[in-house]
Parts: C-alpha cells; sequence; structure tokens
C-alpha cells in the first residue's frame, strides 16, 4: 500500500497548476518508460532531473538525450555528483553503502525544494513488482506511474523499444543499467564491460585504484582482469574459485594447464603436417 505522501500522476485529473510535477530520470528503462507513458497520456511534465555521476553507460546519456528531443519544451536539469571525489573518500559502493545513491537523491532533494513556496510532486520509475520500493518513508510528495498503471520492468523495456530506445543492446546482456563501474551489478555486469566496452573497462581498472574498498566481496577490478582473460584463454567458467585454492593458485592451475594444451596442439599440428611437407619436399626434387 502506497503511504499518505504519494499522490497518483495523471490519473484521472491533471492536478493544480500549482504542483510542480517533476521527473526524476536516470536514462535507463523504467524511468525513459515511464516519462514516455506520461507524454503520450498528455500528463503535463514541468522537469526532468537528471543526476549524474559522470561514470553512466554512454547509452544511458544518449537515452537521457533522446528523450529530450521528444519532450519538447519540458525543462531538463543536470544535477552532478562528484563520483571520484566519494570513491576516494568511501571506497567503492556496496548494497550497506550505497552513498553515491544518498548524494544524488540528497542534491535532488536540496534543488527540488530549495523554493519553500513551491509544492512539488517527484515521480519515480519504480516498475509494477517493486511495491516494496515504494513503501518506504519519502518525507515528500511522490508518485509511481508505472506502478499505477501495472507495467512491469518488461513492458517498460518494450514501451522503450517501441520509440527507438536500445541502449546499444545492452539490456539483452544485463537486467538494468545505469553506471558501468557499480559493484552492485556484480560480476555479470562487469564481464560484459570487460568483453564489450574495452574502453570503459580500462576507466574501471583505473577508479579501482582510487578507492580503498575492494570492488566485489574478494574480487578487486585487477582480479577480475585476470579471471576473464582465464575464461577467454582456458574455458574457465566456475562462479567461484575452489575454496580450498587462492585465487594464484587457482590461476596458476589453469594457466598451467592452458600452456600444457597449447604445447599438445603444436606437437599434434607438427605429427599430422610433417607427411604432407615430405611429399611436398619429394616431389619437389
Amino acid at each position: 500500500m502506497l503511504n499518505n505522501s504519494m499522490k497518483p500522476c495523471g490519473m484521472g485529473a491533471q492536478g493544480s497548476e500549482a504542483v510542480w510535477r517533476v521527473l526524476n530520470v536516470s536514462g535507463g528503462k523504467d524511468s525513459v518508460a515511464m516519462a514516455l507513458t506520461l507524454h503520450n497520456e498528455g500528463v503535463r511534465i514541468d522537469e526532468v532531473i537528471v543526476a549524474v555521476l559522470g561514470v553512466e553507460f554512454p547509452s544511458v546519456l544518449r537515452a537521457v538525450d533522446k528523450l529530450a528531443g521528444i519532450l519538447q519544451g519540458v525543462k531538463f536539469t543536470e544535477i552532478t555528483v562528484p563520483f571520484v571525489e566519494g570513491l576516494e573518500k568511501y571506497g567503492w559502493p556496496s548494497s550497506r553503502s550505497r552513498w553515491c545513491t544518498r548524494q544524488k537523491v540528497d542534491k535532488i532533494k536540496k534543488y527540488l525544494y530549495q523554493d519553500k513556496g513551491r509544492v512539488v510532486e517527484e515521480c519515480i520509475g519504480f516498475a509494477k513488482g517493486e511495491e516494496h520500493r515504494a513503501e518506504r518513508n519519502f518525507e515528500r510528495t511522490v508518485s509511481f506511474p508505472l506502478i499505477e498503471r501495472g507495467i512491469t520492468e518488461e513492458r517498460a523495456l518494450a514501451i522503450c523499444r517501441e520509440h527507438g530506445f536500445l541502449w546499444d543492446h545492452l539490456y539483452d546482456a544485463l537486467p538494468r543499467l545505469s553506471c558501468y563501474c557499480c559493484p552492485l551489478g556484480g560480476i555479470q555486469q562487469a564481464r560484459v564491460v570487460y568483453h564489450e566496452r574495452k574502453g570503459l573497462w580500462e576507466e574501471m581498472c583505473y577508479l579501482d585504484g582510487l578507492s580503498a574498498k575492494t570492488y566485489l566481496m574478494d574480487w578487486s577490478v585487477e582480479k577480475l582482469n585476470r579471471r576473464f582473460y582465464m575464461e577467454d584463454v582456458g574455458g574457465v567458467t566456475r562462479k567461484r574459485k575452489p575454496r580450498n585454492k587462492t585465487f594464484e593458485q587457482w590461476e596458476a592451475e589453469v594457466l598451467e594447464r592452458v600452456r600444457r594444451e597449447a604445447v599438445h596442439r603444436e606437437r599434434e599440428c607438427a605429427v599430422s603436417c610433417t607427411p604432407r611437407f615430405t611429399q611436398e619436399a619429394k616431389e619437389a626434387k
């Protein structure tokens, strides 16, 4: 059940013109689908707020630009949050320490409520199935248009694709998009960045050197780099290293196996190719 501070957005009457309706847009599928849905229904949108950390997937920021082209006449405000500064101070964020999210929320609130005489309705793109996220006390007037309309995450992605939002097809491999270096994306997101976005992976390696905290549990970005290399050359598919071995022991074992297999292939090739070369030599004489 929605708490008392939540007001339906665009359901029935448009609401008072005195209410300043703001969409909180990250550039991901849910917030973009929210904006497209309200726009298509003719719901008044006064402003779109985009909090930028500077480490978003480029396709996420391009989605915001594309949305701005659709919502002609709507004010778009970018709020910058210095991620590198926070990384150096707090280390990589985690499920227990989402300092980056907190800084984004605080900056948005500070901006939206600097005018004490203005009544603000903030629309957030939580989808149907995420009601638990909407039930906490936001201490401000918020609404959840996707939940109100029964729009799931799957439907939100479909709405976006119908309007030409593709995000370089990253949603084919990942359930969510935001920051390419986010540890909450897990090993799978890191693996996608390693294989498909080499430039961003190099940035992650640099950022890892600024953090006093390990990137993901016992995995630093440097160790993930070595792990993904083992997956490529050694066919490693285990989600975790063997419990009775250190990472270094596991790595040495895999790379030694790769070396032995390479030597074996070379010998097989030499044996299979020798007769042909010998015959060609005889014919040449």
